[in-house]
């Protein structure tokens, strides 16, 4: 009877051993996988708001009145502005918010882009 005793003891202790490792194996699946999701959505917003002013930039030349936009890509959004020889593009990527500023002069049909920064 006595070994009937130890054998559950053993299987509890066993269980509940196991489930502790298996809790923190999916927990850093779970970290792991945010921490990925968050870098891509960085990425992506980061070249979305460099798109923006790119794509500011063509319109201007075609328009010198261009002001701006706003543009869905995908599920994304990409917010243009122009004023005062300031090109701004911000870049909404899930809860992910990224902005670029460009200076920009534009004299006989010529657009001279001379500033170009992330802005935090």
């Amino acid at each position: 009877m006595k070994e009937k005793g130890t054998a559950l003891i053993s299987l509890i202790m066993t269980s509940a051993i196991s489930l502790v490792v298996l809790t923190g194996a999916v927990l850093v699946v779970v970290i792991q996988s945010r921490s990925s999701l968050a870098v891509r959505q960085n990425t992506q917003g980061q070249a979305l708001a460099d798109f923006g002013v790119e794509n500011a930039a063509i319109r201007l030349l075609r328009d010198p009145n261009y002001a701006g936009e706003s543009l869905n890509i995908d599920s994304n959004t990409v917010t243009i502005s122009v004023a005062a020889s300031k090109i701004n593009s911000s870049a909404k990527v899930g809860q992910i918010i990224k902005m670029v500023e460009s200076g920009f002069q534009y004299n006989n049909n010529i657009l001279t882009i001379f500033s170009w920064q992330s802005v935090p």
